[in-house]
C-alpha cells in the first residue's frame, strides 16, 4: 500500500519485522498502532515532567528521532536481505510522514491533552 514515489510503506516495513520475509496490511497496521501509541504514552509523561510549551515543535523532533531509530532498524534487519535496496525517495517520504504526524500528536495534545480548562490528576 504504496502511493508510487516509495516500493514500501511503513506498513509493509513494519510487517517484515515481525512475519521475516511476507509482508502484510493488517500485520503492519497493529505493529504501526502500538509503535506509535507507546511513543505517544511516552511524550505525555515526559511533557508532564518538563513541562507543555513547544508542544509541537517537540513532537516533532521525536516524531524525526522515531523515524531515524526505525529507519535503522529496517536497513539493518530488512534492506538487502529480504527486500531490494529502497531508493531515496522511500526515505524522504517516511521522514515526510514521520514530520506530519508530529504535527499532528502535537495539536492533539494541545487540543486535547494540555488544554488550560482540564485539570490533571
Amino acid at each position: 500500500m504504496s502511493l508510487g514515489y516509495a516500493p514500501y510503506s511503513n506498513f509493509d516495513l513494519s510487517s517484515l519485522i515481525i512475519t521475516g520475509n511476507r509482508h502484510s496490511l493488517i500485520i503492519g497496521l497493529i505493529v504501526d498502532s502500538v509503535v506509535g501509541g507507546f511513543m505517544c504514552v511516552l511524550l505525555y509523561h515526559v511533557f508532564i515532567k518538563l513541562g507543555s510549551k513547544h508542544l509541537i515543535i517537540k513532537c516533532i523532533s521525536t516524531s524525526i528521532l522515531m523515524w531515524i531509530a526505525l529507519e535503522f532498524v529496517f536497513t539493518i534487519y530488512i534492506e538487502g536481505k529480504l527486500i531490494s535496496v529502497r531508493p531515496m525517495s522511500a526515505y524522504y517520504a517516511h521522514l515526510f510522514t514521520a514530520i506530519i504526524y508530529g504535527i499532528t500528536v502535537g495539536i492533539l495534545f494541545i487540543k486535547f491533552l494540555f488544554y488550560k480548562g482540564i485539570k490533571h490528576i
